[in-house]
């Protein structure tokens, strides 16, 4: 069994325009939320702004199998942009599958 310790972890995912169900991937997990973020940003930055990052504050090794509760702490959360662009984004391929006149008057 792990030993359950008090040293926090950060751990940092990306989501891509904000969309917490589509694609999504672990960047990393740090000792810092500087190094965290840092991360996320270079990433962001890299994958030409289309990925933002969401950072969260773990224990390091800590057991919940038995209470089936994972505890976590949402340190910075994706961005009004990032959920903006996602829902744009979703509009927009919808659009591309009917005619304009069902997209602006309905069916």
């Amino acid at each position: 069994m792990f030993e359950t310790s008090t040293k926090e972890v950060f751990v940092t995912i990306m989501y891509r325009y904000g969309d917490r169900e589509g694609h999504s991937y672990l960047i990393g997990v740090f000792e810092s939320f500087e190094d965290a973020n840092l991360a996320g940003e270079k990433e962001n930055s890299w994958r030409g702004g289309k990925y933002d990052p969401e950072i969260y504050k773990c224990i390091l090794n800590a057991d919940y199998s038995e209470s089936g509760k994972f505890e976590y702490e949402l340190i910075k959360a994706l961005d009004s942009e990032s959920i903006r662009r996602h829902f744009w984004m979703r509009m927009n391929q919808y659009r591309e599958t009917i005619d304009d006149e069902q997209f602006y008057h309905g069916a």
